[in-house]
């Protein structure tokens, strides 16, 4: 790899704190999230111009271009390509990599972006649980000026509401939250002073506790997988490794059920038979979709507007007159990139995932022994991506032009920033 050249005190200083806030917003506000990656796209713009691109170079290079290449030759044949491409917000959000990887090249901007997020992230979630157990929101209608804030109480009579923290929706507050959860995990892992171990414990449960207390499934559900999955690997003897993972497991599942009475109820009733008919009916459409038009797909950002004419057949067909679904796109990454992309959308991001993680794999395996915060949170952070994406099997993640977004694109960054020395 070409050595990167050193910046100036005052240039790395004063870009610091632009990357920093980008960081730090992450947990807080959408607004800070733009502002950082705006002001960041031109300080790494403008040092790589001033350097004449050297070392402008990333693992994830090619993966990007083929993901670029899919978009545009998707847009050619698309009947409204330049609206669909000008209306997808998802698409700029991607260079928050960019943003991240490049800007995040030192260990100690990357330590007190880490710490500040981790320490943020944890207080929105104590926030997530007042909110829960209150009802109450204070200053939403001040952080969102104009949209409706009130939290959600939760079905039954439990008493309890829905958390959204500093944001609008359950949904983006849940799966925002699981990225310090796997950060706070796989560092409380590590062999560290008793003290700071505990202190990363609490701020894990607390975490956890505001992941449950959204009540959405697939976040907890995917932090568990995680944090079994970061014990699975840190334990070496292969007994103790399922004896661990076992205890874990039950513990997890106590403090969920516990804190979170209907969230059992909530579970099976995902399974019932005809009881998530409209997302089956989204998946159904996005193959027929994909199988109309396999080569280019229809379009980059057309799914919704593709989609709803097949849907309101389909539903006639079934002879009902509303849709319980909503319709955005196919409630599945790998599905919406199939059928807006075609095979070329399909492969660039099944491409991206592999570069991302053996790129991971190379990194980890090369951080010496010693270095137990970097190997916390490079496994944090595959971990997170892991089953962030396992739970786009179900949701749109990656095409989420808002917070999570943002969330997984600077953590694909980050995290290949955290190991590049070692990769």
């Amino acid at each position: 790899m070409m050595a990167r050249l050193e910046k100036p005190s005052w240039v790395a200083g004063t870009q610091r704190w632009v990357f920093v806030l980008l960081a730090w917003s992450l947990p807080l506000s959408l607004f800070g999230m733009q502002v950082g990656m705006i002001l960041g796209a031109l300080c790494v713009l403008g040092w790589v111009v001033w350097t004449r691109f050297a070392g402008f170079r990333s693992p994830l290079d090619v993966a990007f271009l083929t993901l670029l290449a899919a978009v545009f030759w998707s847009l050619l044949p698309a009947v409204r390509g330049i609206e669909n491409f000008q209306a997808t917000a998802s698409f700029w959000v991607w260079f928050t990599f960019f943003v991240a990887y490049h800007g995040l090249d030192s260990k100690q901007t990357l330590r007190l972006a880490v710490h500040g997020l981790l320490v943020l992230s944890v207080a929105a979630a104590a926030f997530g649980i007042f909110q829960s157990f209150t009802g109450l929101y204070p200053l939403g209608d001040v952080i969102h000026s104009g949209q409706d804030t009130q939290l959600e109480p939760v079905g039954g009579e439990s008493g309890l509401y829905t958390a959204v923290g500093f944001f609008k929706t359950r949904v983006t507050f849940a799966h925002m939250l699981l990225f310090p959860f796997c950060w706070l995990a796989a560092l409380a892992l590590q062999p560290l002073k008793w003290r700071v171990r505990l202190l990363l414990f609490v701020g894990l449960c607390v975490v956890g506790i505001g992941m449950v207390c959204t009540w959405r499934r697939t976040a907890p559900v995917a932090g568990i997988v995680a944090l079994l999955g970061l014990i699975w690997v840190q334990i070496r003897n292969r007994k103790m490794r399922w004896i661990a993972t076992g205890l874990a497991a039950v513990v997890v599942v106590v403090l969920c059920v516990g804190l979170a009475p209907g969230l059992v109820q909530r579970i099976q009733k995902s399974f019932l038979g005809g009881g998530d008919w409209g997302r089956m009916t989204i998946y159904q459409t996005a193959l027929d979709m994909a199988s109309e038009r396999p080569v280019t797909g229809f379009g980059f950002g057309s799914f919704q507007q593709e989609a709803r004419p097949r849907v309101e057949a389909r539903l006639a067909e079934m002879g009902r007159t509303r849709f319980s679904g909503k319709l955005t796109w196919a409630h599945n990454d790998l599905l919406t990139f199939w059928a807006e992309c075609g095979i070329l959308g399909a492969f660039a991001f099944c491409l991206l995932l592999v570069a991302y993680f053996l790129a991971m794999r190379r990194g980890i395996s090369k951080i010496p022994e010693d270095d137990h915060w970097l190997r916390g949170f490079a496994r944090g952070s595959a971990a997170a991506v892991a089953v962030f994406m396992l739970t786009g099997i179900f949701h749109d993640h990656f095409f989420h032009g808002a917070e999570l977004g943002f969330v997984l694109w600077f953590t694909l960054g980050a995290s290949l920033a955290a190991v590049r020395e070692e990769a």
